[in-house]
Order: C-alpha cells, then structure tokens, then sequence
C-alpha cells in the first residue's frame, strides 16, 4: 500500500536492501530530500515510512495525513478502513511543546464596514491613476494587477493637510474626548491603503502606510496607522491553496500571493506583522492542513547578541505546523528586497515546494528552468537549522548581486517594457516630464561612480526608455547624448 501512495505521488523509488522485508528509498514529498525518504511495505498494516532529512515518519494514513492533508476519518475511508488502528509513528515521542491555542478575532460593525468600503473604492481609484505611486508598488514586486486584485488603495489627503477628520459616531465608534474635554473626530491619515478584505470582498480592515514626507511632519514612528474600528484578523491571501508562504509585512504577502498565483503555483501567502505574529482561528484552519508551509520572517541584520529576529519566530510554526520549514528570501531581508535586487519571487517560492507540487506547476514548451539557489545561500539561509541561522547566512550587507551574479541595472533590455524592468530591479523609476523627456528617481544614496556607470547605460538605451513612456522616438541633442536629467532630490 505505501509503495502505491508513493508512485501516486510521481516519486520513482529504488530498493537499496532486503531487511525488514524490503527497504526502498526516494525523494521526499515534504523537504525534496533526494535519497532520505525510506519505506518498508512489509511493515505494519500496509508499510510504513521515514524520511531521515525532515524527521517525519508513520504509516500509511500518517502518509495521506501529512502529503494529501486529510484528516485521520478522511485517510481510513481512503484506504477503506472500517476500523483503523490508531497511527502509528516509528519515531520517538517529542517532549509536548507547550499548547497554543489561537484567538478568534473580532469583526467591524455594519456603519464601519460601509464608510470603509466607500473610503477604499475612492482610494483604489485614487491609486489606479497615480503613476509615481503604482510604479513603486512594482518595484517591490506588486504590479497593476496585483493592486487591482488585492484593492490597494492610495489616500493623498484633503485640505492640504496629511490626512482626514471624520464623525467617530458614524462610523460606528464610540465618542472620545481630547485632554481638554473636547470631542475628538476620527483621523485617518494619508498614504498607501493596504486592505483586509473577508471571501464577499467586504472590508475588515483599513491599514494605512504613510510616506516618509509625512512622518517627517508630524508622527515620525508611526510607519503603519490601522483606522480604528478594524479587525485585527491576519491577513491570509489565497486560502484554498495546498501551501502557503509566511512573511510578515502585508505588502509582501500580496506580492508573494500575486507571484504565486500568476506563476500556476498552488501556493497561498499569511502576513504574521512581525517575527512573533501568530495566526487566529481563521488562520489556523487553513494552515493547519498545509502540505507545505515555507517560514519567510524577515532577514534581519543581527542584534547585538548575534541573533536574527526571524530565527527566533521560527520555534512556534516548527512546533505548531509538522509541514513548515524555515525559508528565507535569497536577498535582502524580505520579498521586497528580494525583488529589488533582482530575484523573481516566484521561482523563490519554486524552489522551496517539496516535488509532490511538481505536477501541477504548468510548464511551457520552451520554459526556461527555474535557477537554483547560489551555493552560498544554500548553505547560509535554507540547510542550516533555525538555530544556527542567526550568525550566519546573507542580507543587505552583502551587496545587490542578482541571480546572474552582476549588477541588473546595468544589463541590456530584453523584451516589451525591458528597460523599465531593468530600472525597477535597481530600485529605479522613469517618470515622465512636461518637455516629453523623462526624468530618473531612486538613485540618492548612490556613489558619483555608480552615477557614471548609469549614465553610460542611459546613453545606450535611453532612447528605448523614451519610446517606452511616450510610444515614440523623439530626437537627441546636437551632440548625440540624450537630454536625460537625473533628479537627486527625495521623490
């Protein structure tokens, strides 16, 4: 019997001795392990199995468990059953983590759920014509679609002032009163409006990001705002997926989610918020029956004890979920980063699925394969243990070296729209001016150098730039060099 769930998984095994009635070895469905996987069909009640990289071990409806995530009712029905014994491990007992038991997470109220749902389609509309802002979405690997997917929003303020003041009671809110007793009004603040959406679309949750010129103003610790009245569900993206990616800003769970899902994986994406984020009731359900679950806290530099913030998070989902595994960006500290610095999010994502998601990853005619990992970062961020993470590995220190190993922003353009590509994996933009040139934003903090080396590109392949934004050529200057300017100032 498990020499047949096996072969339904599409894993060949080969038998490697004649003990125990027949031992055969194969890749492991969960961590891809090429060799560890073992099974003995002539073992208990069908066979039973053990993988040596990962640890997960049982029988037969441990199998269908843990790779097809049926529930134990679901498995014996499925090998017909009536009276299964109960599952069978041939791995010692683990002393019992300390029991988690999630939390149920509140719903807004009817007046707030309409205000707010009036407020993101003005937003959303807002953000859909505001080129500057949809462009540093895609920089960070959230392109148009994603934003019309997920009802990104973008609040510039009214009355010239970062923000706006609304009636607490019509939005469902009790009345609060200031330190001199006066009725305070609800205050929503300007910036990018990132939602928390239920499966009919209704709003559950408004979470503001205010740009730096904001903060700079007033509130300059306040990074992200959720408006009052939201529920504080996590927000899980793609729920009907067999795996899912963990990370903890939002933006990164809708780039993942938006990667994912137009790469044909089947894999969904759960924001945590920080290292220590947990998921709720909603959550847990969904998680809980995950073939693969793939632990993305971020990358962070070390404090100064030597550790990394994400290492120390990864202790709950190794204990909580028996198909998670620790799986870090291949740059930088988070998706965000891995984007800019040249990675695509999706073979990331690729990569770290066990080989029983092969078979349903579409793959054309003439697809190119998906890149493995540089050595290095095998070795450094996804062997190593949790534990042993913390001291080593990469991170934004260690430079923007993309998966070709050279400097992206300096490559030729390949394709429709190539050279904006190019410029968003450097972290660039090219926004159009009044005299139908353009103008490059992002490069503030870069040596007079890498300066030069910019505008030797843009000499070469500025004119492409220029037909990009405006569908046509328009002429150079007497001397041949195009009219780029290149603006210094923070955008």
């Amino acid at each position: 019997m498990i020499e047949q769930l096996v072969q339904q998984h599409g894993l060949k095994a080969v038998k490697v001795a004649g003990t125990h009635g027949g031992e055969y070895a194969c890749p492991c469905p969960a961590c891809g392990g090429k060799d560890r996987f073992r099974f003995w069909p002539a073992q208990g009640e069908g066979g039973t199995w053990y993988c040596r990289q990962c640890g997960k071990g049982g029988d037969c409806i441990q199998f269908l468990r843990d790779f097809d995530g049926l529930s134990y009712a679901e498995a014996c029905r499925r090998l017909g059953r009536e009276r299964a014994p109960l599952p069978t491990s041939i791995m010692p007992r683990r002393e019992r983590a300390r029991e988690w038991t999630p939390t149920e997470a509140s719903l807004p109220c009817s007046a707030w759920g309409e205000h707010a749902a009036k407020l993101l389609d003005y937003a959303h509309q807002r953000l859909l014509g505001d080129d500057v802002q949809l462009m540093r979405l895609a920089m960070r690997g959230i392109e148009r679609m994603a934003v019309e997917r997920y009802r990104l929003g973008w609040l510039p303020g009214e009355n010239g002032k970062d923000g706006y003041h609304r009636d607490r009671g019509a939005w469902g809110l009790p009345p609060e009163t200031n330190a001199r007793g006066r009725k305070k009004s609800l205050w929503i603040p300007s910036g990018l409006v990132i939602p928390a959406l239920d499966d009919n679309g209704a709003v559950l949750r408004l979470r503001i990001r205010r740009d730096e010129e904001a903060r700079a103003r007033f509130g300059a610790d306040m990074k992200y705002v959720v408006v009052p009245g939201s529920s504080m569900r996590p927000l899980l993206l793609r729920p009907e997926a067999r795996a899912f990616v963990v990370v903890e800003s939002e933006l990164d769970a809708i780039a993942c989610a938006a990667a994912a899902e137009a790469a044909g994986l089947d894999v969904g994406a759960f924001a945590a918020g920080t290292s220590l984020g947990r998921p709720d009731t909603v959550a847990h359900a969904v998680l809980r029956r995950a073939l693969c679950i793939l632990v993305a806290l971020d990358f962070d530099q070390p404090d100064e004890k030597g550790q990394r913030a994400g290492a120390r998070g990864m202790p709950f989902w190794a204990q909580t979920y028996r198909t998670a595994r620790r799986w870090p960006v291949p740059s930088g500290k988070d998706p965000g980063d891995a984007v800019r610095e040249g990675w695509n999010i999706a073979d990331w994502l690729r990569i770290g699925l066990p080989p029983v998601f092969a078979q349903t990853i579409p793959q054309s005619a003439d697809a190119t394969p998906s890149p493995a990992l540089p050595p290095e970062r095998e070795q450094a961020r996804e062997t190593m243990p949790a534990e042993q993470m913390d001291n080593k590995g990469g991170g934004k220190g260690q430079g923007a070296v993309g998966p070709a190993g050279g400097a992206l922003w300096l490559s030729r353009p390949h394709g429709p729209y190539g050279c904006f590509d190019v410029l968003m994996r450097a972290g660039l933009a090219a926004l159009p001016t009044d005299d139908g040139d353009f103008r490059i934003v992002g490069q503030e903090r870069w040596s007079l150098t890498d300066l030069g080396r910019l505008m030797d590109w843009l000499c070469r392949y500025g004119d492409t730039v220029r037909r990009e934004i405006y569908g046509e050529t328009t002429s150079r200057s007497d001397d041949g060099a195009t009219q780029t300017t290149i603006d210094t100032e923070e955008n």
